[in-house]
């Protein structure tokens, strides 16, 4: 089904494999093998190929089913997961129209939301539902409990990692827009390397 997707939404675009694979940092091959079914999406490709496309990541796994314009029922979410990750993602807005995206993160024990940290356009705040997590954030290290609550800049490389032995889940809110037009890039590093928190060494 994404493989089809991924094809279909190029071919919209008038690109080219060899244009998809440059524009994602992805190979042509790889690419191909997307497109066939032949190949397992990471959730770092799958970032890749769906920035390259300009779309959100969800609607590559929503096969053309409508949503409601304001209510997303439980039963109707879209969900990713990956078969060798104890990692799922539960998109609850109902709208990929929007600049606002929220979804529900489920980490197994070990399990990280990515392999290392990454930055998109934006902003986010994620709230721990259940569980623990160590959020990485720019030089920063935050440990947060069950009912913690972290605001980031998202164009500043973040992770989300549960280290404990029982699953942890999240609840994220993303905006998906420039931050703080007058704020300048080495204040937003300023803010994300500050006293709060501990550094990550190495």
């Amino acid at each position: 089904m994404i493989g089809s997707k991924v094809r279909a939404l190029r071919v919209e675009r008038g690109m080219t494999i060899e244009q998809l694979a440059r524009t994602s940092g992805l190979t042509m091959s790889f690419i191909s093998q997307v497109e066939r079914g032949l190949a397992n999406l990471s959730l770092v490709s799958l970032r890749q190929i769906s920035r390259a496309l300009d779309v959100p990541m969800f609607q590559l796994f929503m096969d053309g089913q409508e949503a409601d314009d304001y209510v997303t029922r439980r039963d109707r979410r879209a969900k990713i997961q990956f078969p060798d990750r104890k990692v799922q993602y539960e998109l609850l807005s109902p709208s990929l129209n929007s600049n606002l995206q929220v979804m529900e993160v489920a980490l197994g024990p070990g399990e990280s939301t990515s392999e290392a940290p990454m930055a998109h356009r934006g902003e986010e705040v994620t709230v721990v539902l259940t569980g623990e997590v160590e959020a990485v954030y720019g030089a920063t290290q935050h440990h947060l409990q069950r009912g913690d609550a972290i605001h980031i800049i998202s164009t500043i490389p973040h992770k989300y990692t549960n280290k404990k032995r029982r699953e942890a889940r999240l609840l994220m809110a993303i905006l998906s827009m420039f931050p703080r037009r007058a704020e300048t890039q080495e204040g937003v590093l300023q803010r994300a390397g500050g006293v709060r928190g501990r550094r990550v060494r190495g």
